[in-house]
């Protein structure tokens, strides 16, 4: 996830990453053991485009269910592991136990590791990049992280048990961008969902914010923009270095991840889109959302669009008694929903 102070997430490179030889297609990946991986989950590995060995983990089959379709989820930004070890067990991190729930038996959910980040590993400080690995650094760009995700998913379909007519790729802050870049370069993906993912560019975002307060110790809404966009500009003359952080976040990471948007991606896909904004989120902008809510209707798009009142970035918030209402659980059972209902079969006519 992202934490506002250790850097928000999101979008495509300023300067061309260089172009790498293509790794000749692998075979289907076999299942390697991890003694302490939950037995409903497998481990696969593939080739990437950039030669990299991708390691995912997908819910074994069920039996009675037949093939299921996939969901894919990419989790908000950070050096973390997809699993977290709670006393001797993997659990799945990035709030991803709530989408393994609701999917199961209707799809298989998958979560690709990151590159440069080992199992059960964490970072330093959660939804940054301070105390990763240098390979981690280096790796963590949206053409490299979209690029793994995407190989990770060419492969799953080549598993039994899947139906590889319906596709979901969903994800979570950063993972919403880099949802909607792999939908973008996977024209077989038929539904993606972003979820606090933003909209126009995350500097969009960042100024908004920064205007606000936030990033700030002080000083006027303008003088907070300029102190955010001195720090970007410095960011701009060094875009590829892995070393140096700002906002918790390599600049090469940044570079990336800044020169692209949602709204940029879903114009390349035809697949079918939900979109969901807290109002109340101080990583995220609701007017980015807004920006990309207005700009996929006006494009004709078939696109759900939710705008919760109250609820942060994890979509948490409270009732009118001050109760908590668990947000999280209620976006994904509804994202859920949605993609098994817009590729239910329809009844032949007639």
């Amino acid at each position: 996830m992202f934490l506002p102070l250790a850097g928000l997430v999101l979008f495509s490179c300023i300067v061309a990453e260089p172009s790498a030889p293509a790794a000749a297609s692998p075979a289907a990946p076999q299942v390697a053991a991890v003694a302490t991986l939950p037995a409903s989950f497998e481990k696969h590995q593939t080739t990437d485009r950039f030669g990299r060995t991708i390691t995912f983990y997908m819910r074994a089959p069920l039996d009675g269910t037949g093939d299921l379709p996939i969901v894919l989820f990419v989790g908000g930004s950070g050096a973390q592991s997809v699993w977290q070890q709670i006393k001797d067990k993997a659990v799945l991190s990035y709030g991803a136990s709530v989408l393994a729930g609701e999917a199961r038996g209707k799809a298989r959910l998958m979560m690709v590791e990151r590159p440069g980040v080992e199992f059960l590993g964490a970072g330093e400080r959660p939804g940054s990049a301070m105390g990763a690995s240098a390979e981690f650094r280096a790796e963590h760009t949206l053409e490299r992280w979209a690029e793994a995700n995407r190989a990770a998913l060419d492969a799953a379909l080549k598993l039994p048990g899947v139906d590889a007519s319906r596709i979901l790729v969903c994800g979570h802050s950063e993972g919403g961008l880099v949802a909607c870049r792999v939908a973008a370069l996977e024209p077989r993906v038929t539904n993606v969902a972003s979820a606090a993912g933003g909209g126009a560019s995350q500097l969009f975002d960042l100024m908004l914010l920064a205007r606000n307060g936030e990033f700030c110790q002080g000083g006027t809404g303008e003088e907070c923009v300029q102190n955010l966009l001195n720090g970007w500009r410095e960011v701009l003359q060094d875009p590829q270095s892995a070393d140096k952080l700002w906002l918790g976040h390599p600049y090469r990471r940044w570079s990336s991840f800044l020169a692209s948007s949602p709204m940029e991606e879903l114009d390349q896909t035809k697949a079918k889109i939900y979109i969901a904004q807290g109002t109340a989120d101080r990583a995220v902008s609701v007017s980015s959302f807004d920006v990309l809510y207005a700009h996929l209707l006006s494009r004709g798009r078939d696109v759900t669009g939710k705008r919760i009142d109250g609820a942060d970035h994890s979509f948490n918030r409270k009732n009118e008694d001050g109760s908590p209402v668990d947000g999280w659980t209620e976006l994904w059972k509804d994202v859920i929903a949605w993609f098994i209902a817009k590729n239910a079969q329809q009844p032949a006519p007639g």
